[in-house]
C-alpha cells in the first residue's frame, strides 16, 4: 500500500464517479470507482510525492504509463475536494490518497455485476429479528393451544426466547448481553418445569412440587441478579435522552417519576416477605443468637441436648449407628432426628415422610418395603421392651452402638423405664437429664 500526495482537480458529474490519470480514457479503467458524492477527480500532470517528501517511485511510472493494476482503489484520507465547474488546469488543494490493493490477484476486470438491492437484497438483521419474533410467538401460541395449563409456559418461553435473541443481538455490548442471558436462563427454567418434572412420591397429587421448588430457587436467584443490573441500564436509558425540549422533555421527566414510583413500590413489596416470613419462621425470634452456627440456638432451646451433642461430636469417632426416639406419626419438621442431624451419626429412622419420598423406587422391592416399615416398630421395642436380650438383639440387628435417652425420649415413651438400660449397657455420658448408653462389645 502506497501513500501519495498528487495535485487534484475536481469536476462535478451526475450519477457516477471516476478517478483518472491524465486525460486518457483507457487509463480511467485502471483505478476502481470511488464514491465521493458525484465528483470526478483527476490527477493532473505533475510530480508525485510520498508522504515523507519528493520521491519518484515505481507507482509514479505505472500511473504515467497506465499500467496500474485494476485492483487498486483510491481513497481520500483528509482534506476537501474542490467545488465543481473548475477548469481542468486549475489546481486544487492537495489531498492525501491511499492506493489500497483489493482482494484477488492479477489484472482482473472490474466487477460489472449489478448492485444487489430491492428484491435481490439479502435480509438484514432487522428482518431476521422480525422473523425470529414471529417464530417465537408462533411456538408460544402453539404450546398454549396444545399444552394443559400452557399459559405459564407460553409466557415464560416467549420471554426466555426473546431475551436470548436480544442477548445475541447485543453481543458487542457484553454487560448488556450477559444480563439478558441471565434473565433468559431464569425464564427458561420456569418454562422447563411446565413440561419436565421429577416423578417422585408426590406424582399423584402434586406432580411438580419438588421440581418447582428446586428449579424456582435458581430462577429467583438469577432474576434477582438480572433485575439489579437491568436497573442500571434503565437509568442510563433515561439519562441518554439528552437534547430534548418542550413536551418531549416533560414526557421524559414524567417517565422518570413514574418509573421511580413503581420501582419504589416494588422494592417495598419485596421487603414484606423477608421481614414477615423470617419473623414467622423463627417463631418470633425466640431463639435468636445472631450466629451462623445452626446449633447455637439449642443453648437456650434445649441446653441438655446441646451439651450432649457437643460431647458426641468431640468424643465419638467414625460413623457408628445411634438410636433415638421415633414418632409414629412421622415426625417431619419436628425435633425428632435431632441427634443424627447435628452429629452426622446414622440412625435407624429419620423423618418418615422424607425418608419415604426419596426411596420410592427402592420401596418397590417387597423386602425393602418390609424392612422400612418394620424399623419404627423396632425402635419402639428397643425403648419399651423389658427383656434385655430382645433389646440387645435388635441393637445388633441394625449394628447400633449407642442408645440416646434425653428429654424427647422421655416425652415419647412416658410409661417406659428408661433407666433400666444401665443394667445391661455401659453408661458413657450422663448430664442434665441426658444419658447415652453403649452396647457392650461382648453382646
Amino acid at each position: 500500500m502506497y501513500l501519495v500526495r498528487p495535485r487534484l482537480v475536481a469536476r462535478t458529474l451526475s450519477g457516477k464517479q471516476a478517478l483518472a490519470v491524465g486525460s486518457s480514457e483507457s487509463e480511467q479503467m485502471n483505478l476502481a470507482q470511488v464514491d465521493q458524492g458525484d465528483t470526478q477527480v483527476s490527477l493532473g500532470s505533475g510530480i508525485l510525492t510520498t508522504a515523507s517528501g519528493s520521491h519518484v517511485t515505481a507507482l509514479k511510472r505505472q500511473l504515467e504509463e497506465g499500467t496500474v493494476s485494476r485492483n487498486m482503489v483510491g481513497m481520500p484520507l483528509i482534506g476537501t475536494l474542490s467545488s465543481a465547474d473548475q477548469p481542468w488546469e486549475e489546481e486544487t488543494p492537495s489531498l492525501d490518497v491511499v492506493m489500497v490493493p483489493l482482494t484477488g490477484t492479477g489484472n482482473q476486470p472490474p466487477d460489472t455485476r449489478p448492485p444487489t438491492h430491492g428484491r435481490f437484497a439479502r435480509p438484514d438483521w432487522l428482518d431476521l429479528r422480525v422473523i425470529s419474533v414471529v417464530v417465537i410467538l408462533g411456538v408460544a401460541l402453539l404450546a398454549f393451544a396444545i399444552t394443559k395449563n400452557g399459559l405459564t409456559f407460553a409466557v415464560a418461553f416467549t420471554i426466555a426466547a426473546l431475551g436470548a435473541a436480544l442477548a445475541l443481538y447485543h453481543l458487542h455490548d457484553r454487560p448488556r448481553a450477559f444480563t439478558m442471558l441471565l434473565g433468559a436462563l431464569a425464564f427458561g427454567l420456569v418454562a422447563l418445569t411446565e413440561i419436565i418434572f421429577l416423578k417422585d412420591v408426590f406424582a399423584g397429587n402434586y406432580p411438580r412440587m419438588n421440581t418447582v421448588f428446586k428449579f424456582y430457587f435458581q430462577a429467583w436467584a438469577l432474576l434477582s441478579i438480572t433485575c439489579g443490573a437491568a436497573l442500571y441500564f434503565i437509568y442510563e436509558g433515561f439519562r441518554s435522552a439528552v437534547g430534548v425540549s418542550g413536551w418531549q422533555s416533560w414526557l421524559r421527566r414524567g417517565g422518570q417519576v413514574l418509573w421511580s414510583a413503581v420501582l419504589l413500590l416494588l422494592l417495598l413489596a419485596g421487603m414484606v416477605y423477608p421481614i414477615v416470613g423470617s419473623y414467622q419462621r423463627t417463631n418470633h425470634y425466640m431463639q435468636r443468637t445472631n450466629s451462623l452456627d445452626g446449633l447455637n440456638y439449642l443453648q437456650s432451646y434445649d441446653p441438655s441436648d446441646y451439651a450432649a451433642i457437643r460431647w458426641l461430636n468431640s468424643h465419638v469417632q467414625g460413623s457408628p449407628v445411634i438410636v433415638e426416639a421415633f414418632n409414629p406419626l412421622g415426625g417431619d419438621y419436628s425435633d425428632y432426628g435431632r441427634i443424627s442431624a447435628f452429629t452426622g451419626l446414622p440412625t435407624l429412622m429419620g423423618w418418615v415422610g422424607h425418608e419415604y419420598q426419596w426411596r420410592v423406587n427402592w420401596l418397590n422391592n417387597a423386602y425393602n418395603a418390609a424392612d422400612f416399615y418394620r424399623r419404627g416398630a423396632d425402635i419402639n421395642a428397643i425403648y419399651t421392651n423389658t427383656n434385655p436380650n430382645t433389646v440387645l438383639s435388635l441393637m445388633n440387628q441394625y449394628n447400633a452402638h449407642y442408645l440416646y435417652v434425653g428429654p424427647l425420649e422421655k416425652t415419647t415413651y412416658p410409661r417406659a423405664n428408661l433407666n433400666r438400660f444401665s443394667t445391661f449397657m455401659q453408661t458413657i455420658y450422663s448430664a442434665n437429664g441426658v444419658t447415652i448408653y453403649r452396647v457392650p462389645e461382648s453382646s
